[in-house]
């Protein structure tokens, strides 16, 4: 037997939403109404909780040795090297603020050993992504002159490379 558009029944929707499923759906809706406030009210302390970790890794004392402008000529690759950048010192978090003025005083010292690191310093080294191993060897030769292990981290902004 064939049926045509005109014999097919449609289902009465309205008629089959009994109250107790309006209920079901009116409490479902009202339960998505409410958990929304609620969401948001755990996405803010989540924000807080990162505001505060940022705040507490910021608490690291820095020491800006300042912009560097550095010139390699090495006539045997018959390269020029010419590299720019700023430079942070990050300390540990235990060292008070008499040491940091006391260093203060030893700028120029941990000056020439940025120099020297930049000098000493590879063409692959400005190259890598990170910088990993360029800052490692400033840390390692910063630290070296302090005698003690104060510098956990340096940073570096406003980096330019160029080769000729």
């Amino acid at each position: 037997m064939v049926r045509y558009a005109s014999q097919v029944s449609l289902p009465r929707w309205p008629a089959r939403l009994t109250i107790p499923r309006l209920l079901v759906l009116a409490i479902a809706l009202v339960g998505a109404a409410l958990c929304s406030p609620a969401m948001a009210q755990q996405a803010a302390e989540g924000d807080e909780a990162a505001e505060q970790a940022a705040e507490a890794e910021a608490a690291h004392p820095t020491i800006e040795l300042g912009t560097f402008q550095v010139k390699d000529h090495r006539p045997t690759r018959n390269e020029t090297a010419k590299v720019s950048f700023t430079i942070f010192l990050a300390m540990d978090r235990s060292v008070d603020k008499l040491t940091l003025e006391q260093l203060e005083h030893w700028k120029h010292r941990l000056r020439d050993q940025v120099i020297v690191a930049a000098r000493l310093s590879e063409t692959t080294d400005y190259l890598e992504p990170g910088l990993t191993r360029f800052r490692r060897n400033i840390l390692l030769r910063v630290n070296r002159v302090l005698k003690v292990p104060l510098v956990s981290e340096v940073l570096l902004t406003e980096y330019t490379f160029t080769l000729n």
